[in-house]
């Protein structure tokens, strides 16, 4: 008998029609190999459901977080807001266009397990180093000092300009863009144009004048009015599509640049000496060929200043609110009135002209650096509150800042003016001011460090590690 033959006489089929009771019986399980394996092999049977006594899956997250101590600056629905959050950019300028090939290349040098909020912390140590190397050197911001000590001060402005810029890149390139790291980002911003002040003024030479001052409000307040703008329109706008943040960098980089080779003093020759046709306009316009170089340029950059404030302020008022501020999703709790909306602004201006008031002081010309850096660091507080406000879509304290933040500065520029007297209770202009610089650090850095711990925790996330 051949193999087939034998296969053809075996009735399997029928075998299996006459016992069909196997076919209904459950297979044997196999033993689970561990207690995971054991509970997902059970059978989905009422029984299985949990019980009300079972652990609560849906407890909501702010109880835990309110007792384990997070919250230190902000409350559960301005964190909440705050999570959601979505960005909105304006539009470029050109050098931005091609300024993003550099950056693109850039950010692939970095390590993909690189934090994007380390990226800007290390661009920031790193600029704020060349701003102390230049300030050890030139304390009153008004010496002469080695031509590397410019080029290092240029090349951390750089630096930090394109840590600045690849962080976001960073963060989308791994996958980990949140609302931390915006907030993050604008907050080290508001905090570095004080030292791209200590950067211009050290090269101009401005010293103890108010020139230091009116340096920094010119760079500072196109950054405030556009976090300022952002609050009421949901865009962000560093330009108005011709010039911008980028271009004003890289103005300043050419500054530099110039006082590295020429020195400080090419600076400090009359305009008419580099435009002769300037003497030759009618009086009165004709005295401003009397003008140092290093001055005449602040009136340019002031007049871009007031032309992209008045635009701030136009698409605030008319245009653009009423077009992407509709829902009340979008607005939060925000303020749009016009008095709150303007009321905003006092605050800032308020610390401008405060500041002014601080170079006629004899503290400041004898230590100009310390009475500087707190007036920047005063102003850079109220930016950042306002960064926060606008993210979180929450109202502006502007009536609160101006009574925390710059009735201080106020204060103690009128001591120290010797517009009023303690009497028997007078104390030193040291004590003055370091009494002012305490209560200001004080309130700024609880500020930033509560902000940044109640966001990382209700979102989860660290700052600084992925």
């Amino acid at each position: 008998m051949t193999y087939a033959a034998a296969a053809n006489k075996t009735p399997k089929p029928k075998a299996r029609s006459k016992s069909p009771a196997p076919r209904k019986s459950p297979a044997p399980r196999k033993p689970p190999a561990s207690y995971a394996d054991a509970v997902r092999s059970k059978p989905r049977t009422p029984a299985a459901k949990p019980s009300r006594a079972a652990p609560k899956p849906k407890t909501p997250k702010a109880p835990v977080r309110v007792a384990s101590g997070s919250n230190f600056v902000l409350d559960d629905e301005c964190l909440d807001r705050l999570a959601h959050w979505q960005y909105h950019s304006g539009g470029y300028t050109v050098l931005d266009t091609q300024l993003n090939k550099f950056w693109e290349f850039a950010v692939t040098l970095l390590p993909l397990k690189m934090a994007p909020n380390l990226v800007t912390f290390i661009g920031l140590l790193i600029v704020s180093g060349a701003a102390s190397l230049m300030a050890y050197h030139d304390p009153k911001m008004d010496t002469t000092i080695a031509p590397w000590l410019y080029l290092v001060g240029l090349l951390g402005h750089f630096l930090y300009q394109t840590f600045d810029a690849i962080d976001g890149k960073q963060a989308r390139r791994t996958g980990t863009s949140s609302p931390l790291g915006q907030l993050f980002d604008h907050g080290c911003d508001a905090f570095i144009t004080n030292v791209v002040g200590i950067f211009n003024a050290s090269c101009m030479q401005y010293g103890t004048s108010p020139w230091t001052i009116l340096n920094t409000m010119l760079n500072f307040n196109v950054f405030f009015l556009a976090q300022w703008e952002e609050y009421h329109t949901g865009e962000l706008n560093t330009n108005n599509g011709y010039i911008g943040l980028s271009e004003g960098q890289f103005a300043q980089f050419a500054m530099m640049l110039s006082v590295a080779f020429f020195g400080p003093e090419s600076w400090q020759v009359p305009l008419s000496s580099y435009v002769p046709l300037v003497s030759s306009l009618p009086s009165p316009l004709s005295s401003v060929g009397d003008l140092e170089v290093r001055h005449a340029v602040l009136f340019p950059m002031g007049g871009i200043t007031c032309m992209l404030a008045v635009q701030a302020v136009i698409r605030v008022l008319f245009t653009v609110k009423q077009k992407n501020i509709k829902t009340k999703a979008e607005r939060g709790e925000k303020d749009f009135d016009v008095f709150n909306t303007l009321g905003q602004l006092v605050p800032q201006y308020a610390m401008y002209l405060t500041g002014y008031w601080l170079t006629q002081s004899d503290k400041f010309q004898e230590s100009p650096l310390v009475l500087f850096l707190a007036w920047g660091v005063s102003c850079s507080f109220y930016t950042t509150q306002v960064i926060v406000a606008q993210m979180s879509k929450s109202s502006i304290d502007w009536p609160v800042a101006l009574f925390v933040i710059a009735a201080p500065m106020l204060l103690a520029a009128a001591y120290l003016n010797r517009a009023f007297s303690l009497g028997d209770f007078d104390v030193s202009d040291d004590a003055c001011v370091y009494s002012w610089v305490a209560l200001l650090l004080a309130q700024y850095l609880y500020y930033v460090f509560g902000v940044c711990a109640d966001l990382s925790r209700e979102l989860g996330i660290s700052v600084f590690t992925i």
